[in-house]
């Protein structure tokens, strides 16, 4: 197999630093087709996983099928505002896949509480095959997060072919800028990251199938199907069958009634890329100094707005890199926007290498100890979980920023620090504020649920007590 995919990489350019077998499967003899299993990253632009799934198809003079299944019980975290947003670039990515007959998008969820990748390896009790059951070889994005994790080691135990993972979601494979599996500190991340992504930052190579999805394999019998069986549901069906995807969310305990935010953002390679080309053109000449001087409170006129893209892979932080060196913008403004990108790198690895990371305890111990020295002088005040989400606190300031996060996904307008900053000014415990802000960061926030939300909110809490130093004048 190690020969099969080191040729793949090859051909479509494909760093083999991105790339892993996951398990010791030859490729199955009487394989049908070659899956592309995109996790991380439903995109076909500047897309190593996407690209290396191709090749190995051509080589095997197979074609290749895509699977997109949605992971219900992770979304639970989250909202229907998220999974409105994915279908709409998973909507976007079927028009890709599918020009000039090429390939196929099947969409699945995965129900709560059933265990993940089912569609992929099948599922005895819920009487089922999996799309993997007659692939050649799986090839899917390397996660990050524990859950993903575990559902990658599940799904390449219970494959009988190969299941081959690539990085695509960070500009430098971990493997890379780590060493001994130890996370660097983060000045020294930052200076080694800075040195080498422009090595990175290189489109891979597009490569065309060779054979096309028969008739047959337009409509599969495969994995979990919530819809009529009598047809493909895609993703534009779900868009359009509000009710009928909000009946499913619900009784997956996803929460159904959260607004969309779609007239801010609307998912999808195109959305992200305009934003991109913005941004670029118009905004990073200036970026350097209206970081340093307006912080977050007017992201909205010089931030890229990217993250909600990058988040949900629809973007290549590779191609952001590489459009911004093309800009002609150069000096500290570029400086400043490659450091924001190196830190998300770095939220990645923090993710993969930390047992404990999203958690309170990931928080250093020495601004938990101060966090918590200070919440000990404070008043005693605590406020239900609905209070919160509904932005009902005695804090105007506070309710302000949380009903335009309701409202817009996103905090533009208003510093997303101080959003972090006054719920732990409010809740007397310090870990119970985290609890609060990090439900809150999940449920509403389109850049959530992954290492970069959560290092975020990592970060904010290991600033806090510099941040009430400051309030104070210099005075503990």
């Amino acid at each position: 197999m190690d020969e099969v995919v080191r040729e793949a990489a090859r051909v479509s350019g494909t760093d083999m630093a991105r790339v892993k077998v996951v398990n010791d499967k030859e490729p199955r003899a009487t394989g049908e087709y070659v899956l592309w299993w995109p996790t991380e990253c439903p995109r076909v632009q500047w897309n190593d996983t996407y690209e290396l799934a191709k090749s190995i198809a051509v080589q095997a003079d197979l074609p290749m099928i895509c699977l997109y299944a949605i992971d219900l019980e992770f979304y639970s975290m989250g909202s229907i505002r998220h999974i409105n947003f994915l279908l709409e670039g998973l909507a976007e990515l079927k028009k890709s896949v599918e020009s000039s007959n090429q390939s196929r998008l099947f969409l699945r969820f995965e129900r709560a509480g059933h265990g993940a990748a089912l569609s992929v390896v099948g599922s005895e009790d819920l009487s089922f095959s999996g799309f993997g059951e007659k692939a050649y070889v799986v090839v899917t994005d390397a996660v990050y997060m524990q859950r993903s994790s575990k559902i990658l080691a599940a799904a390449a135990e219970n494959l009988d072919c190969p299941l081959v993972s690539v990085e695509s979601s960070v500009v430098i494979p971990i493997r890379e800028i780590t060493t001994d599996g130890q996370v660097p500190a983060q000045n020294a991340f930052l200076e080694s990251w800075m040195d080498i992504c422009t090595d990175f930052g290189k489109p891979v190579q597009s490569v065309k199938l060779t054979r096309s999805v028969p008739s047959s394999m337009e409509k599969l019998d495969c994995g979990n199907v919530f819809g009529p069986r009598d047809r493909e549901w895609h993703p534009g069906d779900w868009l359009q069958e509000s009710d009928r995807l909000k009946e499913v969310l619900s009784s997956n305990g996803v929460d159904s009634e959260v607004s969309s935010v779609t007239s801010a953002y609307r998912g999808g390679e195109s959305g992200g890329r305009k934003l991109l080309g913005i941004f670029v053109t118009r905004k990073l000449d200036a970026y350097g100094y209206a970081s340093e001087n307006y912080g977050e409170t007017k992201r909205g006129e010089y931030g890229s707005l990217l993250s909600p893209y990058l988040n949900f892979g629809f973007i290549s932080p590779s191609e952001v890199i590489s459009r911004s060196m093309e800009s002609g913008a150069k000096g500290h403004s570029l400086d400043a926007f490659l450091e924001k990108l190196a830190l998300r790198d770095f939220a990645y690895v923090r993710c993969a290498l930390e047992p404990n990371y999203g958690s309170y305890e990931a928080i250093k111990k020495s601004e938990r100890d101060a966090i918590e020295q200070i919440k000990a002088k404070d008043e005693d005040r605590t406020y239900r979980d609905e209070d919160w989400a509904n932005a009902q606190t005695h804090d105007n300031v506070w309710n302000g920023i949380q009903r335009e996060l309701l409202l817009r996904g996103r905090n533009i307008l208003n510093d997303r620090n101080i959003w972090c900053y006054k719920i732990i000014d409010i809740e007397k415990a310090s870990r119970n504020a985290y609890r609060v802000a990090r439900k809150l960061n999940d449920k509403y926030m389109l850049d959530a649920m992954g290492p970069v939300g959560i290092f975020a909110l990592l970060t904010c809490f290991e600033s806090y007590a510099a941040y009430r130093m400051r309030l104070a004048g210099g005075e503990g």
